[in-house]
């Protein structure tokens, strides 16, 4: 609520402009005053936000009162509004001025000019208080903080007479110091030197494992090219040709049977040509990209294992061979892990795509890892997947709670949605 202190000698006045101050502000209270004496009291006892004064009373007229509380630390920040009947008349405003007034309203008062006046007032009273409580809070922090340098000095006095006696102690040790620093360089020299060759290694350790696992796939390729293309052939035309000596021996039931039984071996040894085939270099990935790969291997590993597989799938996505081949081996080896360790059965598979990453998410409900687990010798095949990941410049990460299934997250950075290995 805002609290004005009007002063004036006339009653009728102080009436008039309390119902006009209570018009422009409802929820303000009108302080009166009909002498400047009273009106100083009432300033002191209520402290209001902004005093109204009229220049012409007898005994104190309105200067006397407005240089009064100027003087009085108590009040001496209260906004004073000076109310005048002399219009314009420069001699009268430069005299409230000096006396301390911070504005004027001529009579008789206008609602538009009190309103604006009085917002002004209470401004400056706002504006003056946060000044006055920022002035005391640094007071009070500079004074606090001399307190602080003033300990802080008599402390560094002591400091540097122990310190002066700790010099001295100091340079007795400094030759022995200095001999040893020389003796701490020279095994530095030889940690670099042997960190320098245990680096050439590693690098030349991992350039022997692309090698190797380069030779791996073209390995498996020729076997599986072999398989296909010799042994496959090889098992389809003992399968034609037993059929065509079935068809001719239409007499003898007991040979049909032998040769049906014959032909049946032949199947099955052809179908695990391709599964081999399939296993060692799946001629899908090479014809018909990732994608198709994926579908496909996944369609046969539901039909091996009964374990469902629902996908979720990016059809957008373009890569070239190598790090197709790579997510491929990668999901092929996780669903294998699945299917011998994980006692899943559902598994979801998520292949997509970000403006900054592919990613490839393979989740299970199966039994789960412990981090023992992780670490164990089993778990050799999760640092070969992680290691095939780094090659193409991805992260792979394996999260997995006992008991809550386990999830394999793969990401690679895509840039321009094609990814190159060089």
């Amino acid at each position: 609520m805002i609290k004005f202190l009007a002063i004036d000698d006339n009653i009728n006045n102080l009436m008039a402009l309390e119902v006009l101050l209570s018009e422009v502000y409802p929820e303000s209270m009108t302080i009166k005053a009909l002498n400047g004496v009273d009106g100083i009291k009432n300033a002191i006892s209520e402290l209001p936000d902004v005093i109204l004064i009229d220049i012409m009373m007898p005994v104190m007229d309105g200067y006397q009162v407005c240089s009064q509380i100027r003087d009085d630390d108590r009040i001496k920040y209260i906004p004073i509004l000076m109310i005048t009947a002399a219009g314009d008349d420069k001699s009268i405003r430069i005299k409230a001025l000096q006396a301390g007034a911070d504005a004027f309203i001529s009579k008789p008062v206008d609602e538009s000019e009190l309103r604006a006046q009085v917002a002004a007032m209470l401004r400056i009273k706002k504006s003056e208080e946060e000044l006055r409580s920022e002035h005391e809070i640094f007071s009070k922090l500079v004074n606090e903080r001399t307190k602080q340098l003033k300990q802080k000095l008599r402390e560094q006095r002591k400091t540097e007479n122990k310190l002066r006696q700790t010099l001295i102690k100091l340079e007795s040790s400094r030759i022995s110091s200095i001999n040893l620093m020389e003796d701490l360089r020279d095994e530095i020299d030889v940690r670099k030197s042997k960190e320098i060759e245990i680096e050439r290694s590693r690098e030349q350790l991992e350039k022997l494992n692309l090698y190797l696992q380069k030779i791996r796939e073209d390995e498996r390729r020729l076997i599986a090219r072999e398989l296909h293309d010799e042994l496959g052939q090889e098992l389809t035309a003992v399968k034609i040709d037993l059929a065509s000596l079935k068809s001719s021996i239409d007499d003898k039931m007991n040979f049909k049977i032998k040769i049906d039984k014959i032909s049946s071996l032949v199947s099955d040894s052809i179908g695990t040509v391709k599964r081999l085939t399939s296993e060692l270099r799946p001629h899908i990935l090479e014809d018909l990209g990732l994608i198709a790969a994926i579908e496909w291997y996944t369609s046969e590993f539901i039909t091996r294992t009964g374990i469902n597989i629902k996908l979720y799938i990016d059809k957008t996505i373009a890569l070239d061979k190598e790090p197709e081949l790579v997510i491929f081996r990668i999901m092929q080896e996780s669903l294998t892990n699945i299917a011998r360790h994980s006692k899943a059965e559902n598994t979801s598979i998520v292949f997509s795509k970000n403006k900054r990453s592919i990613l490839l998410e393979i989740e299970d409900d199966g039994i789960g890892l412990s981090v023992t687990d992780q670490k164990a010798a089993k778990s050799f095949g999760l640092f070969i997947m992680k290691e095939r990941a780094r090659e193409i410049g991805g992260t792979l990460v394996i999260e997995s709670v006992p008991g809550h299934g386990t999830t394999i997250r793969l990401s690679v950075p895509n840039v321009s949605n094609k990814l190159t290995i060089h």
